[in-house]
């Protein structure tokens, strides 16, 4: 090999090892994905005039994508419901996104849990004399 070629191949070598330094560095969009993710909230207020609710949302992309995949599907129930109705846009809408907040049509309707302690010798044998509630 010639020493020409040589530091053609050395040059190549150099650049190749910056590049991969480069992208080794890079964080992969973190830095701006927690810049979105530190940049959502939640804006309410009440129209002082006729007492409605107003809310704006402002969410990171992979949160919002799960938002709205969950508010589609639920608008797509609500209009299968009451796809007779002579209702708007916007009031679907609006109907689907109080029932995915409020769970209003959950099949698990947040049912509490008990959780009971007892010791093992109670378990194994049983109380000694009747429960008082």
């Amino acid at each position: 090999m010639s020493g020409e070629q040589l530091d053609v191949v050395v040059e190549d070598s150099a650049r190749r090892c910056r590049d991969l330094a480069r992208r080794l560095q890079t964080d992969d969009g973190v830095a701006e994905f927690e810049t979105q993710r530190k940049a959502s909230r939640l804006r309410r207020r009440v129209d002082r005039d006729i007492g409605t609710y107003h809310f704006h949302l402002e969410l990171d992309p992979v949160t919002g994508s799960t938002v709205s995949s969950a508010y589609l599907a639920q608008l797509a129930s609500v209009r299968a419901r009451h796809c007779d109705d002579d209702m708007t846009h916007e009031r679907l809408a609006a109907m689907a996104m109080v029932e995915l907040i409020t769970g209003a049509r959950a099949v698990d309707r947040r049912v509490p849990e008990v959780t009971v302690l007892i010791d093992l010798d109670t378990f194994m044998s049983g109380f000694a004399r009747p429960l008082r509630v």
